[in-house]
């Protein structure tokens, strides 16, 4: 089953992101780039995870613009995709970007703090 979801969810993330660039005029949504998707067991709901590249107004209107789009988005699917059951859709920001750019922030603060650390680990 893992492949069909795989398949699945590659399928709605590649569909969404030529929706998003071909078929909604939004200028909100410009730097909106679709990163994944996460389909529910029942395929009753997809989680699209997006980033944003611009500054924090911006995103925000961005936000509103996806949650705005999403029905729409779920209706193109309907017609390009042949499943029982179109699923419903959720922006959700990506965040794993930010976290791991935290977390090389940290490393690098405690390498700067404790220089004997790096010359063990090396």
């Amino acid at each position: 089953m893992t492949d069909r979801m795989d398949r699945i969810e590659k399928t709605i993330k590649r569909e969404v992101t030529r929706m998003l660039q071909e078929d909604i005029n939004d200028s909100r949504i410009e730097h909106v780039t679709i990163t994944e998707v996460e389909v529910s067991r029942d395929l009753r709901r997809a989680k699209v995870f997006f980033v944003f590249d611009g500054d924090g107004k911006e995103k925000e209107k961005a936000v509103n613009a996806l949650k705005h789009a999403s029905k729409f988005v779920r209706g193109i699917l309907a017609k390009r995709i042949k499943m029982k059951f179109s699923p419903e859709i959720f922006f959700q920001e990506d965040l794993s970007g930010e976290k791991e750019k935290l977390i090389d922030s940290l490393f690098e603060k405690i390498e700067k703090e404790n220089p004997e650390l790096k010359e063990e680990i090396e």
